[in-house]
């Protein structure tokens, strides 16, 4: 029983530090406890072999040799001597009988030893190949060597058919161990007679088997030098992967990461592996030692070991449940979950030790409590979320589905979970081969989920488009037990994005340039209409201001600049044409449409401008303008010398003629006693008619303007309105320098504003401002008349007569009326600097 205690105390030793929760781990001890028995039943007959084998054995092997050869050359010698003297007489009868008797004696006697011998030379051989040892006689000097039978046994051969040199051991030999083996060989110190090694030799069948030799110098020449070696070759396999099998537990409990103890039955710590030492602030197995149960624990938790944990280890053998150790150090504790059991002795099945496995579960706890929070917070984004989530269940063979599903194909959860909405009956019939496909490769493992972009059709027969992605859930086993289901109504998307298709293509193929700037109106694309328009490439204007990139030498309107302040405060759409500079330098005319885009929260993401060159169109309104100016210019001035013309005829023709007609007619009538009344009246009318014609003499050309300036000839025109109507008017100026060409259309602009206002506005108040500021003619005339609209009026022959003369002197005009509420007429003329 020594090689039993002996391991048996190798493996209490080691016991605390192998996973022993396990079932495996039980069978592992029971297989443990069977093979130290066997190896303690075989040590026996290996010690005896080995005893037989050692110097005794073969000192009585030679001896009884020796002996039976000494005993053979006697027996001859006396046989020989019998003969002879048997064949001849003696004169000593009687001492030669005697002597003859002593020798029969010997002979008898050398017989039975040497029948001894051959009977324990036969005993011995068979307890030699009876035991499962391998035993060997080496001879250096005649090279022959002997094995028993079990030694070839033990490498899968008979006697008869196997054959053992040194070279054919050596050949057999694991190649990772024969360097090693053949170096300690050659190096083994044989004055101490024994040596002892361990290494792999090849079985039969190609396997290896592990190999402890044990042997003896028996021999030696005079100069130490084996002759002979005798000895045994033992079996271990079973020991050597029983040590393994040990290390791989010692190495699992060593690093694992839980808290493993064994305690004796009194609650005396033996063992904390590395992991435990430290969870719980000891920093050695001496420590360890010095501590008992109670000392990891708070005194709650050891209570409830007390009460509950240690009556259910002695009851059933083990206990699973929650526990807390304490830590040495710091005083915290630490939640753990606990597996404890007895660890029973193999032979008797008694308990002897008391074994725990803690797993240190604060993190899981927390994690436990995230969990249930996300779960929570899972239920809510499930119920509210905006994708439709369908699930199969197929444990429980239920169907769900969140308010979002049912909202968007129209029915209601009851419906759903019903069983009453099948997806052959909400997909499209285009889909519904790709989807089977899908779903059954799903079902078969060939695929762990899948996305489809697909058509349902809602409960009212409406069509949806939507993207669908469908997940497998399995089982620990790889049984796949849920089919989750996620759908997302894209059908707003596809048609925006169908709309960004067209635009992105209108965007990039059309000859206008596009830009597409942020919100601070920094470029970030152009199409490349664009680049070729102003010569910039995209990345040159990349990340810049329109307006900063294109600046040149002219200065925008104030137009303009109203209008991007305007959309700098709020951003409206716009149309704007501007001037801009190219990167060679030439200007361009731009029309610019700019357009603001929102997202959904009302903020300013981004903005489009679409840009045309319309400085073509530009040359050609500016050439128009000219000849229209001119042609205006033309008109006026063949106006003007045609009043002039119509002016000296009326004045210097009829009405010189009419005079002299009515001074005649009226020396007639003095001279003479003719009172005819309707003569003197038609004279009268004759008087009228002259007068008439001065008047509008005087109109077609106003002398006053060419002797006195055009506000002296706007005040005749205001007097004489006020003569004959009810308006009060009021003329006012800043400056009272002639203005050359334009004073007579401005006095005519004027005299066709009054006219109408004294016409048809009713007016009591009328107001004549005309003001020169930066270079310009502000003119200004307002009455509190009632009003007008153009909708009702219509353009008018004096209002069109207006546009044109200011058109004509490179004005502009705005009128404005409000009914029963007066007109305003706003005129602005550039000045040339010598006017």
């Amino acid at each position: 029983m020594a090689l039993h205690k002996i391991l048996n105390r190798q493996l209490n030793k080691h016991l605390s530090e192998v996973d022993v929760s396990s079932p495996e781990f039980q069978r592992f001890l029971t297989s443990i406890s069977n093979t130290y028995k066997n190896i303690d039943d075989n040590q026996k007959i290996l010690s005896r072999a080995m005893d037989i084998s050692s110097q005794e054995l073969n000192e009585t092997l030679e001896s009884l040799s020796r002996q039976n050869n000494t005993h053979k050359k006697t027996l001859k010698s006396l046989n020989e001597l019998l003969i002879d003297l048997g064949g001849e007489s003696t004169e000593n009868y009687e001492e030669e009988t005697f002597l003859i008797e002593g020798l029969k004696h010997q002979i008898n006697e050398k017989r039975k030893a040497e029948s001894k011998l051959i009977h324990d030379e036969e005993r011995l051989r068979l307890l030699v190949d009876s035991v499962d040892v391998g035993l060997y006689d080496s001879n250096y000097n005649t090279g022959e060597y002997y094995y028993s039978s079990g030694y070839a046994r033990m490498l899968g051969y008979n006697k008869k058919g196997f054959k053992l040199s040194f070279s054919n051991w050596v050949k057999r030999i694991h190649p990772e161990d024969r360097d090693r083996i053949i170096k300690k060989y050659n190096t083994v110190d044989f004055n101490e007679q024994n040596y002892q090694m361990e290494y792999r030799i090849k079985h039969k069948e190609g396997h290896y088997l592990w190999i402890l030799s044990k042997g003896r110098v028996i021999e030696k020449d005079r100069n130490g030098k084996p002759l002979r070696t005798a000895g045994t070759h033992t079996d271990i396999t079973e020991r050597k992967e029983t040590e393994v099998e040990l290390k791989k537990y010692f190495a699992v409990m060593e690093h694992s990461t839980d808290f493993v103890g064994i305690a004796s039955l009194e609650g005396k710590l033996l063992y904390v592996n590395p992991y435990g030492r430290e969870l719980v602030g000891l920093d050695s197995i001496d420590q360890v030692k010095q501590t008992r149960i109670e000392d990891f624990h708070t005194k709650e938790a050891f209570q409830l070991s007390k009460e509950v944990e240690q009556p259910e280890i002695l009851k059933n053998g083990f206990y699973r449940g929650v526990s807390s150790l304490r830590h040495f150090k710091t005083k915290e504790v630490i939640n753990t979950s606990v597996r404890s059991f007895l660890i029973k002795d193999p032979e008797t099945k008694q308990p002897i030790y008391l074994a725990t496995i803690q797993r240190d579960i604060r993190e899981r706890l927390i994690n436990e409590k995230k969990r249930k929070e996300d779960e929570e917070k899972l239920r809510v984004i499930y119920e509210s979320n905006l994708f439709g989530i369908h699930i199969d269940d197929f444990l429980s063979g239920e169907v769900h589905a969140n308010q979002a599903f049912c909202d968007m194909l129209g029915y209601t959860q009851k419906e759903i979970s019903d069983k009453k909405v099948h997806f052959d009956k909400i997909t499209h019939p285009d889909y519904l081969a790709e989807s089977h496909r899908n779903f059954e490769m799903l079902m078969k493992g060939e695929q762990k989920g899948f996305l489809l972009n697909k058509k349902y059709i809602k409960k009212n027969g409406e069509v949806v488009d939507a993207v669908t992605a469908v997940r497998g859930v399995y089982s620990s086993s790889g049984e796949i037990i849920q089919v989750f289901a996620t759908i997302l109504d894209v059908t707003e998307q596809k048609r925006s994005e169908k709309e960004l298709r067209n635009l992105s293509l209108i965007a990039s193929k059309t000859t206008n340039g596009v830009f597409l700037c942020d919100k601070n109106g920094e470029i970030e694309w152009c199409n490349e209409s664009m680049e070729e328009l102003m010569g910039y490439s995209l990345d040159e204007m990349m990340g810049r201001l329109p307006s900063v990139i294109f600046n040149g030498k002219l200065v925008q309107t104030k137009k303009v600049q109203k209008i991007i302040n305007q959309y700098q405060k709020k951003p409206t759409p716009f149309n704007i044409e501007v001037t801009a500079y190219k990167k060679n330098g030439n200007m361009v005319w731009l029309a610019v449409s700019n357009t603001p885009i929102f997202d959904n929260e009302g903020k300013l993401v981004n903005q489009i401008e679409i840009i045309s060159d319309i400085s073509e169109s530009k040359e050609e309104e500016k050439r128009e303008k000219e000849r229209e100016e001119n042609l205006l210019k033309e008109i006026i001035e063949t106006e003007r010398a045609e009043r002039e013309r119509l002016s000296r005829e009326l004045h210097d023709g009829i009405c010189q003629t009419l005079t002299a007609v009515s001074i005649g007619f009226k020396k007639y009538l003095y001279g003479t006693k003719f009172k005819d009344p309707d003569f003197i009246s038609t004279l009268e009318l004759l008087d009228n008619s002259v007068v008439e014609i001065r008047n509008l003499s005087h109109n077609l050309l106003p002398e006053v303007i060419r002797d006195f300036g055009l506000i002296a000839a706007l005040q005749d025109v205001v007097d004489s309105l006020e003569k004959r109507s009810i308006a009060e008017f009021k003329l006012n100026s800043n400056f009272k320098k002639p203005l050359g060409n334009l004073e007579l259309p401005i006095y005519r602009v004027i005299q066709e504003a009054t006219n109408n206002i004294v016409k048809h506005a009713k007016a009591t108040k009328v107001k004549i401002d005309l003001t020169i500021k930066r270079n310009s003619l502000f003119i200004i005339i307002k009455d509190n008349g009632v009003g007008f609209t153009l909708k009702d009026v219509g353009e008018t022959f004096g209002i069109d007569s207006m546009k044109s003369r200011v058109k004509s002197m490179n004005g502009k005009i705005d009128v404005v009326s409000e009914l029963k509420k007066g007109t305003s007429i706003k005129i602005k003329i550039p000045l040339k600097e010598d006017e």
